[in-house]
């Protein structure tokens, strides 16, 4: 009894070290980079003027985000299972390696599938860019090469891949190897693991979903990167307690509001959030699967507009 009332004491003793060793580290990254991120008005507006802007390859979409993802921001789309959050990630991948940008994809479920890219492909970039037949099939060798998949199994894992990323981007900025950075990065349901980290312990994982906010608007603000991200949906019934969330998620009257998973920590960490809902049978006029989009939140234009826009 003696033995294990050590071991006990002992990780209790180290998890609380660690904890306050992640805190001050959380709160010294995200006040240099707060002290960093600061510009002007004119700064940032003519920034957003010379912005590029990555289209999704689906029009309704595009429609909604005036134009496309653009760099320097955090795009998240958040919905049901399914909802295509997943494919509109493989969408955005396809045109972004199209286009040749560097492009990351990083799943925690395993969602990234090869074979769903080339055949999303067919679609979106056939529309979007207007290749024949056979350019498409003599470039899909540069899809795949300028798409770059990683797994991280936890969310410290995923954070470490992240700042590997980031230091290893401003090696290359500070020997002029910019142009050689990647355009685009995707993170596939990153709250799958952020939920696991906080039933276990929630100020750990908070602690963990601040770090993980802070990296990913670095490399969003410091490398000009079209960062991309997927949440799940929760309901509440009072819609005064849900932060970027919409009414009428539970239908007509239910009182029932829609908002994005991971909670109000979570909730500043994108500039553009998205949701997205899988229309039902009746409401569908053709074959595929047929998504209406919501604009909750952005800072570039005025939320609430809809768009619809198809899957095949």
């Amino acid at each position: 009894p003696s033995l294990h009332a050590f071991r006990c004491s002992l990780a209790c003793l180290l998890g609380w070290f660690f904890g306050r060793q992640l805190e001050a580290g959380v709160m010294r990254g995200v006040s240099g980079r707060v002290r960093a991120a600061l510009a002007d008005g004119l700064t940032l507006f003519q920034k957003l003027q010379k912005s590029i802007l990555l289209p999704t390859g689906l029009p309704g979409l595009d429609r909604l985000l005036a134009g496309g993802l653009r760099e320097g921001q955090i795009t998240e789309f958040f919905g049901a299972s399914p909802s295509g959050k997943t494919q509109v990630c493989h969408c955005v991948a396809a045109c972004g390696a199209w286009l040749e940008f560097g492009v990351v994809y990083l799943t925690s479920n395993a969602s990234f599938s090869a074979e769903r890219l080339i055949q999303l492909s067919r679609h979106v970039l056939k529309d979007q860019f207007g290749p024949t037949n056979e350019e498409l099939v003599g470039n899909l060798g540069k899809l795949l090469t300028n798409v770059s998949v990683h797994q991280p199994r936890d969310t410290l894992s995923l954070i470490a891949v992240l700042q590997t990323f980031l230091e290893r981007f401003d090696s290359m900025q500070r020997h002029g190897l910019g142009d050689a950075v990647p355009k685009v990065l995707i993170v596939d349901s990153p709250s799958l693991l952020l939920y696991r980290d906080l039933s276990i312990n929630m100020g750990f994982g908070k602690l963990l979903m601040v770090q993980l906010s802070s990296v990913l608007s670095c490399l969003a603000a410091k490398h000009d990167m079209i960062v991309v991200l997927t949440n799940h949906e929760v309901h509440s019934l009072h819609s005064s307690a849900a932060v970027g969330g919409m009414s009428g998620g539970g239908g007509s009257g239910s009182g029932v509001n829609t908002r994005h998973g991971l909670g109000v920590t979570w909730g500043n960490t994108c500039n553009v959030r998205v949701h997205l809902k899988q229309l039902q049978q009746g409401q569908q006029q053709q074959q595929g699967q047929h998504v209406q989009a919501t604009l909750v939140k952005s800072s570039n234009q005025a939320t609430g507009k809809q768009e619809a826009f198809k899957l095949m």
